[in-house]
């Protein structure tokens, strides 16, 4: 992280009347403010699920943005990279979050998003409604897994359901026979073209010849 974002992170967070954790590469920060704590390792699900906990400040990825989902916590995402954008994008449309670009973060738009996400009641009330969606299920996970090991164990390994892919060959697991009609067509092509153009090309050649001479 640049240093000046790192020094802008700190001022915000400090500011903010929350305590803070933050997830941080080293043990130490020297002008870490009194409101904050850093660690090299949070265990994020328990933090999640934590009833006091008001805010979440994530890259985005799949299971964070998940794990927020699941335990109804709005969140300010900064994605970077991969599917983080998309998955931000997602967040910001069902309104239980915000998105702030790299490109665009400053020390207000940074305060101002944070402040709007902790201190406006409808991302919360969002983030929890797509909790219970989340976890409105007709059996629990737990009843689910008992169910489907009764299930192989009742029916000898529930051979009938091995995926297809055990049986094919390998050329066609890889789509190797796909790929080789495909570059054969486009090799037979081109060189389709390649001959008209070569044909054109004496066709015209003699044309020139025959008004020359």
């Amino acid at each position: 992280m640049p240093e000046d974002t790192r020094l802008m992170l700190v001022k915000v967070l400090g500011s903010l009347k929350q305590r803070v954790l933050w997830k941080w590469d080293k043990d130490n920060m020297e002008d870490l403010p009194s409101n904050v704590k850093i660690s090299k390792y949070l265990p994020q699900q328990d933090i999640l699920s934590h009833p006091k906990l008001q805010l979440f400040m994530t890259h985005g990825g799949l299971h964070s943005t998940q794990e927020a989902f699941y335990n109804g916590i709005p969140v300010v995402g900064f994605p970077v990279l991969g599917d983080q954008s998309m998955n931000m994008a997602a967040v910001e449309k069902q309104g239980w979050g915000r998105v702030i670009k790299w490109k665009d973060i400053t020390e207000e738009h940074l305060r101002e998003t944070i402040l709007d996400v902790l201190n406006n009641h409808r991302y919360r009330v969002e983030a929890q409604r797509q909790q219970r969606i989340a976890l409105d299920q007709l059996i629990t996970p737990q009843e689910t897994v008992n169910y489907w090991v009764d299930y192989v164990i009742r029916h000898n390994g529930a051979k009938h359901l091995d995926s297809p892919i055990k049986w094919m060959p390998w050329y066609k697991l890889y789509n190797i026979d796909v790929w080789a009609v495909l570059i054969s067509s486009l090799i037979l092509t081109f060189g389709c073209i390649i001959k008209s153009l070569i044909w054109t090309y004496k066709c015209c050649r003699r044309r020139e010849k025959k008004k020359t001479n």
